[in-house]
């Protein structure tokens, strides 16, 4: 039986046969932006030289078998990899850690702060390195680079730093960026001398150093909405004087934290003056799921058919009896993750939250609370370490909150206290740091899981007949001094969470609140 096509699809089949035009596919969650990616990949002249850029390793492995053989199938890092190649005489070199090797010498020889805030001090300044290439910062700049330590907040890591160094933060952070700018000059002399590149740099060296970008007739591109700076300006390369098709959704970008530039879908439609189309069926959400989505996204349609779908405000103990096999578990913030997860092991559900570097996170602030020197403590573990922790939170709170702009940071080190205190309280048995790592390494996994309890920002691409929301109040967070940029992300993410359920969805509430739920 042929696939009924909609005319949403149908259009942009047109556009892409017919025309030549360059292409934005504005596609809102569930909306089967992949199936109808492959079809437009079909219709492809079999002359023109064509690109599929996805977003991950994993998606060109899925896309490669469905695509025709005549589409080049690779993520833009390799497109990158490959620029880099051309402008290197040799073999290049991966080197995954060559700019934290950079930076742990350039620190360790300019004695610039003591040994035990290295680790501190080189986060800070690794933060810089990365994200400056991926948002194409002009490190000559300092107006620039202000810019970027104030976007992502880069104080928050210096804040022990400062303290016991009896230093501001601000004179550590001039200090960073002197580091970061040496090591950007050794990270380019490598690669010109010996083919070291890392991830990263397949990207920042094509666009800063006019390395040659393979061209391509045709480039497309997927998840427009979440391309850094960096990426971009590979796709824009790549494409020269042929044509653009990109296909995103502008309202789930939700990786701004992590370099993307969250204008990303708009950006490029402007430097590529593309015809915008629609594709804006959602086939995953029944039909009371997508009233509280238009909310957000005004333009998105059910799929005809589509069924009403089940939404239910239950109480935390409810809740708790009714997880199964292949649900999922969202939340804005990780600490109720936590303590939903514990209390679903302790009845025998096989439950893991994902993001193992959360995990990794954690076992970072365990270890510095565990290290941290309070007189008058007694003897007890557990009462100890809850007063190291309260200490050290208070510590970088307190220096946060002497800096403006920081809402966002604090309320990440007040989770991660409330993530620690809650896997103590599940788990008495824990008197020691090993165990509490131990701990904290078993609840934070990326293997399989009967029930997966996920941030948000996790979820994005994961969808499950029932669906449960966990402090449904917060799925999008709100704090003074918030940047538009933070705000819109906030509302993109409680945009995702509305479009994760294919059939039920709960939102989990104290027991005193029952009945009909309203995110």
């Amino acid at each position: 039986m042929a696939k009924q096509w909609s005319t949403y699809q149908q259009a942009i089949f047109a556009a892409i046969e017919h025309g030549d035009q360059n292409l934005a596919i504005n596609a809102v969650a569930g909306s089967g932006k992949t199936t109808t990616i492959v079809e437009a990949a079909k219709l492809m002249k079999p002359e023109d030289r064509v690109a599929f850029l996805a977003f991950n390793k994993h998606i060109v492995a899925e896309l490669s078998a469905r695509l025709p053989k005549t589409v080049e199938c690779m993520t833009i890092h390799s497109l990158g990899m490959k620029a880099c190649g051309k402008g290197f005489s040799g073999r290049l070199k991966v080197e995954q850690y060559k700019y934290h090797d950079l930076i742990d010498h350039a620190i360790t020889d300019s004695k610039i702060v003591p040994g035990w805030a290295h680790g501190i001090f080189a986060k800070t300044v690794r933060s810089i390195v990365d994200l400056g290439r991926l948002t194409l910062t002009d490190f000559a700049s300092m107006d620039e680079i202000d810019r970027l330590v104030g976007h992502y907040n880069m104080a928050a890591d210096l804040v022990e730093a400062a303290e016991g160094m009896k230093t501001d933060i601000d004179t550590l952070l001039n200090k960073a960026v002197k580091i970061a700018r040496r090591c950007l000059a050794d990270g380019i002399k490598q690669y010109e001398k010996s083919g070291a590149i890392d991830f990263t740099d397949m990207l920042w060296l094509p666009a800063t150093r006019n390395l040659p970008v393979p061209r391509y007739d045709v480039v497309m591109v997927d998840e427009a909405q979440d391309l850094s700076k960096a990426q971009a300006e590979i796709v824009m390369r790549a494409a020269g004087s042929g044509r653009v098709i990109a296909v995103g959704d502008p309202r789930q970008a939700i990786q701004g934290f992590a370099g993307a530039d969250n204008a990303s879908f708009s950006t490029l439609v402007e430097r590529t003056q593309a015809q915008v189309l629609p594709l804006s069926v959602c086939y995953r959400c029944p039909t009371s799921h997508l009233d509280m989505a238009r909310e957000i996204v005004p333009n998105i349609e059910a799929a005809p058919g589509a069924d009403e779908g089940k939404i239910e405000r239950v109480a935390q103990d409810r809740f708790l009896e009714m997880p199964h096999s292949g649900d999922l578990v969202i939340c804005r913030v990780n600490a109720p993750l936590i303590g939903a997860a514990l209390r679903l092991i302790g009845k025998g559900i096989q439950a893991r939250v994902r993001g193992r570097n959360i995990g990794q996170q954690l076992v970072k602030v365990a270890k510095d609370a565990d290290s941290l020197e309070v007189d008058g403590l007694p003897e007890d573990w557990r009462i100890a370490f809850a007063t190291k922790l309260s200490t050290l939170v208070e510590l970088r709170v307190d220096a946060l909150k002497a800096r403006k702009h920081t809402e966002a940071a604090v309320e990440a080190v007040e989770d991660q206290q409330a993530c620690l205190s809650i896997i103590l309280e599940g788990r008495p048995a824990i008197t020691s740091i090993e165990q509490l790592v131990d701990a904290i390494d078993g609840l934070f996994s990326d293997e399989h899981a009967a029930v997966w309890l996920s941030s948000i920002h996790r979820a994005k691409g994961l969808e499950a007949d029932r669906v449960f929301v966990l402090k449904p109040d917060k799925m999008a967070l709100t704090h003074q001094n918030q940047t538009w940029w933070q705000r819109e992300q906030e509302q993109n993410l409680r945009y995702v969470g509305l479009t994760r359920a294919k059939r039920e969805m709960y939102f989990v509430d104290d027991p005193a609140k029952n009945g009909t739920a309203q995110a």
